[in-house]
């Protein structure tokens, strides 16, 4: 019988100026909610892959909660899954995997997206199922060009304007690994939200519209003009590359992710929107600083500044009158990230942001029937940040890990609602304190913001962290 973990984390923080510090709950899978004080329980368990079978399976529960002025009761996770050589199934509710992660993996990542732009570990999981394929070595290439995949579908179950919302997710990705040092990496992945209930055409949820959703075709009668006139639902890419190579006593990584919602930015017209990411990981694990990451975000460029325009008279009369886009030139620009005019909820999940935490959101907008000007969920989205951080242990003792972070945007808000620059940092110190108490690590952390886009706030937290293994 392979062991049973079971953790229990137990945690209270307080804040100033009426909310949370960003750092306290950014990345946090919705964890913890926005208000001045607050105490948060979680309670779990997990059954690991048995390493020695060769189907291998896994699975985890685990239930949390808060007291505060959002006080509520919610499953963390739920899942089960099957592995088989290269191929793993999971189902039910589970988080999304982050790189970058401190040495002490319970302290998180420290990167601004948790490695991902568009699924950064910011906003509670989906309830769905993901069919993954590991990298395996192509035939013939003598284990130098590898490929790997994934292909899942999930549900929305939070409230929003579109009701029970579905959402694909499609990744295909290949990795060159020249020699025993270097590896380069690139993805294309995909999420698409379709299907739902708002009122207004949104196209029905059969096959039909499956198959379209997947080859990002354009919607029928029923679904809304604009998805008629372009795709039906709302796509959400990102373009990923990396590249790791390992010195003598260290590793470096590199990567940028470029997002992507339309044509324009599939073909780099957004350029250069996206994050950008230099990690150095120690192979020393055990010292002052194992990990530093420095990341530049810029989302300022969106394909441009209008999607489209007019024609004029001279380009009306070349244009075929059955184009859906006749008497328009298709420009490709306002791509407004995380939000959508049919899916009015935008790229959220219960109240928080699913990809890059630094994209601020009002939530008094997540069940809007209305799209103007100025009135969509997400309102902060061209922006350019710069970010640090780093890892270890404080006095290289394995006791007491720790994390820093600190983080600086300038920010614009969106083409649509623009304002005049302003700025805003963010920073926290998180850690742990181990052998204090038998199966307990103490875990607190400290955070203050300033700035004029999210005010000045400080705050702490304290907790109790357990954990043990049962056969």
């Amino acid at each position: 019988m392979k062991d049973i973990i079971i953790y229990t984390w137990l945690t209270a923080a307080a804040a100033s100026g009426g909310s949370s510090p960003f750092w306290m709950g950014a990345n946090q899978y919705g964890l913890f909610p926005e208000g001045q004080f607050s105490t948060v329980a979680l309670v779990g368990a997990k059954l690991p892959y048995n390493e020695e079978n060769t189907i291998q399976w896994h699975a985890g529960a685990a239930v949390a909660g808060n007291l505060s002025s959002q006080s509520d009761i919610f499953a963390d996770e739920c899942y089960a899954g099957l592995r088989w050589k290269k191929i793993s199934l999971d189902a039910g509710l589970w988080r999304q995997h982050q790189r970058y992660l401190a040495d002490r993996p319970s302290l998180g990542s420290l990167s601004l997206t948790g490695g991902n732009f568009i699924m950064s570990g910011n906003a509670r999981p989906m309830p769905g199922y993901s069919l993954d394929i590991a990298p395996f070595a192509v035939p013939g290439t003598r284990k130098i060009v590898w490929l790997f995949g994934r292909y899942g579908d999930y549900r929305t179950i939070d409230a929003r304007f579109a009701k029970n919302a579905l959402v694909h997710n499609t990744l295909i990705g290949g990795r060159i690994d020249i020699g025993e040092r270097l590896k380069l990496t690139g993805s294309l992945e995909l999420w698409s939200q379709w299907g739902g209930d708002s009122g207004y055409k949104l196209g029905d949820v059969n096959l039909k519209n499956y198959l379209k959703i997947i080859t990002f075709s354009s919607g029928g009668d029923d679904s809304s003009a604009g998805a008629q006139e372009s795709r039906l639902g709302n796509h959400i890419g990102l373009k990923s590359f990396q590249l790791s190579y390992r010195f003598d006593t260290w590793t470096l990584n590199l990567q940028q992710d470029s997002p992507f919602e339309d044509k324009s930015g599939l073909y780099f017209q957004n350029f250069p929107d996206g994050n950008w990411t230099v990690h150095v990981q120690r192979h020393n694990r055990r010292d002052w600083i194992t990990d530093a990451l420095v990341e530049f975000q810029y989302t300022r460029s969106q394909s441009g500044e209008a999607h489209d325009r007019p024609a004029t008279p001279e380009e009306k009369a070349a244009q075929d009158p059955s184009d859906p886009y006749y008497g328009k030139i298709i420009l490709g620009g306002d791509d407004n990230y995380f939000n959508h005019e049919d899916y009015r909820s935008g790229w959220t999940h219960y109240g928080r942001v699913n990809g890059t935490p630094l994209f601020l959101f009002d939530p008094s907008l997540i069940m809007t029937g209305s799209y103007v000007v100025g009135n969509c969920p997400v309102w902060n989205n061209r922006l350019v940040a710069l970010h640090a951080a780093c890892s270890g242990y404080l006095l290289k003792d394995e006791r007491y890990p720790y994390k820093l972070m600190l983080t600086g945007t300038r920010n614009w808000g969106t083409y649509d609602h623009p304002f005049e620059p302003v700025n805003q940092i963010y920073t926290g110190f998180t850690g742990e304190v181990d052998g204090v108490l038998r199966f307990a690590r103490i875990t607190y952390g400290l955070f203050a913001d300033f700035g004029d886009v999210s005010g000045n706030h400080i705050g702490a937290q304290v907790g109790l962290r357990f954990s043990f293994f049962k056969k």
